[in-house]
């Protein structure tokens, strides 16, 4: 039975795409493209949204095929487990750079000490019962902080449209399009449409399904490119130090008790973001694994992924920079081959398989 609507597959694409992209990725895109990160980010997003294209297509020609059986119809079982456990690892290690950006963003903004041990423990029991609930009751849950999500996102550029300088986004592309190469290293912060991994045949398609999808689509990329074009209007090359976007654009204001209180709401609203999106990461992992060792629920599945996600934190001794680093050096590589170059792969073995389908397929008379 598919449990997802249309409307709650839109909100919650929507939602993966934007999550990721207004914390401290804009710092980081500031370092690497300069002034031109805004344009860097328009093509990544824009490179980015060929990935949905394909599954769109690969869920309009397989309508009910979960992931798993898609793999599975194309590639065999042993190549479909290997690719889904691969993925796992790679929802683990993006769950716990958010999970670590989220403690840090609490921190610096509750300007009070708190244990990261409390932090976790919390956080892991309410991730459990999250995770173990159905797909249908998960896109419930998304499509109501989704709303959050655009009003945050809208007080903060209403809020600091007043303040922007438009000379800091000049010269353009002084240094070539080898600025906008750089932002491959941030691959792994691209990976919004492998939610689909959760939602193949399980959602609903009206009419005008994907046109609707597409122009969804289109409109956040157009609102994250006009955001970071804003945020380096405001910042300039001071960009790269502030590590906080969304409440970064409401405190470069000056300072008053209106503004003060407004960056709260938006810093309370955009907590809750994260935490849906850190639920949305480790949600793929245990939808990837109950894909791997099949059980009646979903709670042993959650029970291993939260372990593993506590466990790769711990690894990398509670620090945010050194999980940056290991994502940038080693795991984009993972991400670029998941992200992109399988569904690339699986396009063209669905190709093949119609083909092949056709060619033993029994004329009517």
């Amino acid at each position: 039975m598919k449990s997802v609507t249309s409307r709650q597959v839109y909100c919650i694409i929507m939602l993966s795409v934007i999550c990721l992209k207004f914390l401290f990725l804009p710092s980081l895109v500031s370092y690497s493209c300069g002034n031109n990160g805004y344009l860097a980010m328009f093509f990544a997003l824009l490179i980015n949204s060929m990935v949905l294209i394909i599954f769109a297509y690969l869920s309009k020609v397989y309508p009910d095929y979960n992931f798993k059986e898609l793999l599975q119809k194309l590639f065999g079982k042993i190549i479909a487990n290997v690719l889904l456990l691969m993925y796992f690892a790679l929802f683990i290690i993006s769950s716990a750079s958010l999970f670590q950006s989220i403690y840090i963003f609490l921190l610096e903004n509750l300007y009070e000490e708190f244990s990261i041990i409390l932090f976790a423990i919390s956080m892991a029991i309410g991730l459990f019962f999250v995770c173990i609930k159905s797909v249908g009751v998960f896109a419930r849950y998304l499509e109501g902080i989704f709303i959050l999500v655009v009003f945050s996102i809208f007080l903060s550029m209403l809020f600091a449209i007043s303040n922007v300088d438009f000379s800091n986004l000049l010269p353009i592309l002084d240094n070539g399009v080898g600025d906008l190469l750089n932002i491959n290293r941030y691959a792994m912060w691209f990976g919004d449409y492998l939610i689909m991994i959760v939602l193949f045949g399980n959602f609903k398609k009206t009419k005008n399904f994907y046109r609707n999808l597409f122009i969804s689509v289109g409109i956040v990329i157009f609102v994250i490119t006009i955001f970071y074009a804003m945020y380096y209007c405001l910042y300039g090359n001071a960009s790269i130090i502030h590590k906080n976007a969304i409440e970064d654009m409401v405190d470069s204001l000056p300072l008053s008790s209106d503004f003060g209180r407004m960056s709260w709401v938006i810093v309370l609203m955009w907590s809750f973001a994260l935490f849906a999106e850190l639920s949305l990461l480790l949600y793929i992992a245990v939808t990837c694994f109950d894909f791997i060792f099949p059980s009646k629920n979903k709670y042993v599945a959650s029970s291993v992924s939260i372990i593993l996600l506590i466990l790769s934190i711990v690894v990398f001794n509670f620090n945010l920079s050194t999980l940056i680093d290991f994502d940038i050096y080693y795991v984009r590589y993972l991400s670029i081959f998941l992200q992109f170059v399988v569904p690339i792969v699986m396009l063209i073995a669905s190709c093949f398989a119609r083909k092949k389908e056709a060619k033993f397929e029994i004329p009517k008379t």
